[in-house]
């Protein structure tokens, strides 16, 4: 069994696209009696127009490309006289979490990413961090929008701040996604949300400003290290901790 993802399906005749560039991919198409192919909902277009107009734009802000070098278009098992493709095909429509970004007014132009990558390349903070920091398959700009509604709550709460809202992921994006304005209405909601709230004043509000009060006396700020070095040699004699206790733990 070959098991694929899909760059877009259209509705128009029930075919499946998929773009590449090395040529692995028709391997698990074409090899196997069985095809499996999952895709999110948001991959499907209407029309071949749409098809053709998407198809240029993802080519082209991915690679520089007019077209993708390998393209298969796969409607369904293949047929009597035909010699490749697999016996059964199956498409496999992912929602998870999509229907509900779609009913957000303001996240749900989020759903249009091609996954071209052109707001990675751009992006400061993923240059320095790279894709792996970001704890899930979508990286990035994109990443924080997606990983926060398709994640369970809570999950993608700090990727909200690793952006520095200059703006060049909204210039580059070849379907005009405002990735900004979608992560300040996502730190807007966290800074409203009780349950996120209440973890971050004890974990990092109050920590920076006991640290803030106590670096402008210098007798108090003295006496903190000194009390802070005798417990750390209690619970941390070798010089490095393990852990830190309850909300300090992000701090670890």
């Amino acid at each position: 069994m070959g098991i694929t993802g899909g760059n877009m399906a259209v509705a128009e005749t029930g075919t499946l696209a998929l773009f590449e560039n090395e040529g692995n991919i028709r391997l698990s198409t074409s090899l196997p009696r069985v095809h499996v192919a999952i895709i999110g909902i948001e991959k499907v277009v209407e029309t071949w127009d749409d098809f053709g107009v998407l198809m240029k734009l993802l080519s082209r802000s991915a690679a520089g490309q007019k077209m993708p070098t390998y393209l298969s278009l796969i409607t369904g098992p293949k047929k009597a006289n035909e010699q490749d493709g697999a016996e059964a095909f199956h498409l496999v429509l992912l929602d998870n979490g999509r229907s509900r970004m779609l009913g957000d007014r303001v996240l749900r132009d989020s759903l249009f990413c091609l996954r071209c990558g052109a707001c990675l390349n751009v992006c400061p903070v993923y240059k320095r961090v790279g894709g792996h920091a970001y704890g899930w398959v979508y990286s990035g700009p994109i990443g924080i929008l997606l990983d926060s509604e398709l994640l369970p709550p809570g999950s993608a709460r700090d990727l909200a701040f690793a952006c520095t809202l200059c703006g060049a992921c909204a210039e580059v994006c070849p379907v005009l996604i405002e990735h900004p304005k979608m992560i300040l209405d996502f730190r807007r909601r966290l800074a409203e949300d009780p349950m996120w709230k209440g973890p971050r004043v004890l974990s990092r509000v109050l920590p920076v400003k006991a640290y803030s009060w106590l670096s402008v006396r210098p007798f108090l700020f003295r006496c903190a290290g000194f009390l802070a070095r005798g417990i750390q040699r209690v619970m941390a004699p070798s010089g490095e901790w393990k852990w830190l206790p309850g909300p300090l733990a992000e701090w670890g």
